[in-house]
């Protein structure tokens, strides 16, 4: 608890006391997100039915293939439950998955075939954490980082590629258990997209397992929808109450096909 004050102290000092309010909720969001999830999603599933004709449902994953997905966002909370029907510009706080270090350097690994040690996902830590003294994700060296979290990382790659794709239920990942990354109650579930006004596919969590299924070439995996733009969501209702036409390629939209079966 400490610790965490004077954290909370130096973000107050360094970047002002909105920031650190800021941060201070979303931490709050964050380690709350094993009760705030299922009662978030209870109630959204109730709000849908009544506003929707093709309600999402929250629980139910769509099937994506990994090379469709080539952007990440982060202008939606991984801690807010899932099936937001959300506006706003969440879909100008993009880049490419290239640019996303962690993705970088997963590729540089299992693609590329670089020691753990020469790749981004090891290089960025060390630069920005290790070198100034900090920890990540509850690692304190580089050592413990390599050993742990990449140790856990290779083993996920080989599981996947020797048992193919299981989906990611009910805390199945087995983090490391000082990673505290283990605490974030998304986590336990299927990778985390976001769906655009144009139906874009955004990727926004569960990185490791979409990346070790593009380097696998997998054809298609789980993934849970955390928003939707509400322009997409019309679209949805569109398709289910037979509006779109036969030749409309959204048609063929993985978030769309299921509700023309």
């Amino acid at each position: 608890m400490i610790g965490l004050l004077g954290k909370a102290e130096e973000v107050r000092r360094s970047q002002g006391t909105l920031t650190m309010v800021q941060r201070g909720a979303n931490y709050l969001a964050w380690r709350g997100s094993p009760v705030l999830w299922p009662l978030l999603n209870r109630g959204r599933t109730v709000g849908h039915r009544l506003r929707y004709d093709a309600p999402p449902r929250l629980y139910e994953p769509i099937s994506v293939s990994p090379s469709a997905i080539t952007r990440y966002t982060w202008g939606v909370s991984k801690t807010l439950g899932l099936g937001a029907v959300r506006g706003g510009d969440w879909e100008s706080d993009s880049l490419p998955l290239s640019e996303k270090w962690e993705c970088r350097g997963l590729e540089q690994r299992f693609v590329d075939g670089l020691d753990w040690e020469e790749t981004e996902y090891v290089r960025y830590p060390r630069r920005k954490y290790f070198a100034e003294g900090e920890d990540i994700w509850g690692y304190g060296t580089e050592a413990e980082f390599i050993e742990h979290r990449c140790g856990y990382v290779d083993r996920l790659y080989e599981s996947i590629r020797r048992d193919g794709y299981v989906r990611s239920e009910n805390g199945t990942d087995a983090f490391p258990g000082m990673d505290i990354r283990r605490i974030g109650y998304h986590h336990n579930f299927d990778p985390l997209v976001c769906i655009g006004a144009d139906g874009t596919i955004y990727h926004r969590d569960g990185y490791h397992r979409l990346m070790i299924a593009k380097a696998l070439d997998i054809d298609a995996i789980p993934v849970l929808v955390l928003a939707r733009h509400p322009a997409w969501q019309e679209v949805r209702e569109c398709a289910y109450a037979g509006e779109l036409a036969e030749s409309d390629p959204d048609r063929e939209h993985p978030d769309i096909a299921p509700l023309l079966d």
